[in-house]
This record gives structure tokens, sequence and C-alpha cells, in this order.
């Protein structure tokens, strides 16, 4: 069994090489967007880069969560 340390350095590793993320904010059903996410010197925090009139922006200054899926 993995420990949290080794299983985090997989997660970091594996993100870095593959840095696709579908995002969508938590109330939406089914309508995630693909993001890249860029990282900082291999870790987090992530930052994702869109439109300030994006539906995505516009949803969390509403007060929504936004949800991330990493395979």
């Amino acid at each position: 069994m993995h420990t949290p340390e080794e299983l985090e350095g997989k997660f970091w590793s594996a993100l870095s090489a593959h840095p696709l993320v579908m995002l969508a904010l938590d109330h939406e059903q089914g309508r995630s967007r693909p993001m890249t996410a860029q990282l900082e010197n291999g870790r987090g925090p992530l930052w994702f880069f869109t439109s300030k009139e994006s539906a995505l922006v516009q949803g969390m200054k509403a007060g929504n969560h936004a949800v991330a899926a990493f395979v």
C-alpha cells in the first residue's frame, strides 16, 4: 500500500505529464469543459486561464464552486 506522500507525488507527476482536467461548476449536470492545468513548480496551486466573460467565471462569481476531474 502506498503512503499518502507517495500517492501525492504520483498525482503531481501524472498531472505534470498530462495536464488536461475536466472542469465544471458544481450545479452543472454533465457540463464540464476540458481545461489545461498550469502548475507552479510541478505542484499546486493549479491555474486555469479563460475569458472573464465565460460561463465558468460568471458562475463562480455567483457563488458556485468548481469541480475538477482528472483520470
